[in-house]
């Protein structure tokens, strides 16, 4: 056998131009291997490059002025916790806390039980009534002005004078909800859920005196 093949290579010849034919394709096949295995590098776009470098530039000038922004020593407003209305269970302790003397309807019925007495914003005493069907509201307070809180719009308003100086009471149809009015140096209000005649709101505005705990 080993004959057989000697023979056949003895027939096999290759020429000079053959032999470097061969050997320039085994060079070029070389070539291009070690080109495959060479890592590729991705190719990052410029717009991406200069996004990037906008942010740094950003983020190191913020770091440079923070200082002088946000000092350590600068003060943080307090926050407002204080509620504007302070209820009282009583109206002793109402009078006791009040920076003036209080004052109170005096002529309401039997049926009108005190539901709750307050100071509102620190210089407004309110005292609301109730009963089965009227919620009667009083306010007093320093200055001379109309701290009833009705805000409706009436189409009457009648000017009446009293002890306690000009009544100006307000309502529709002779039935009225709103009298308000100053003295000594305070304004006074009373408002009613349920519109009462004249008479009736001017007597209880009249009726207006000083609180007294005995």
């Amino acid at each position: 056998m080993k004959n057989k093949y000697r023979q056949v290579q003895e027939m096999i010849y290759v020429t000079p131009d053959m032999e470097q034919r061969v050997l320039a394709h085994l060079a070029q096949a070389e070539q291009s291997i070690s080109e495959a295995k060479k890592p590729v590098v991705p190719r990052i776009p410029l717009k991406f490059v200069i996004s990037i470098a906008a942010c740094l530039a950003l983020v190191v000038c913020f770091m440079t002025v923070k200082p002088f922004i946000m000092k350590p020593d600068t003060p943080i407003p307090p926050l407002l916790t204080t509620s504007p209305v302070i209820d009282y269970e009583s109206l002793s302790q109402l009078s006791e806390n009040l920076p003036f003397q209080l004052y109170m309807p005096s002529s309401l019925s039997k049926d009108y039980t005190l539901e709750s007495s307050s100071i509102l914003f620190e210089r407004t005493a309110q005292l609301i009534y109730s009963s089965n069907t009227d919620r009667i509201k009083f306010q007093m307070t320093e200055g001379a002005l109309d701290e009833s809180g009705d805000f409706t719009e009436y189409k009457q308003i009648k000017i009446v004078p009293s002890d306690h100086g000009e009544l100006t009471i307000k309502g529709n149809n002779d039935l009225f909800s709103v009298v308000s009015w100053s003295q000594n140096g305070f304004s006074f209000s009373i408002s009613t859920s349920k519109p009462l005649s004249l008479k009736t709101m001017v007597g209880l505005a009249e009726s207006v005196a000083p609180y007294s705990s005995q």
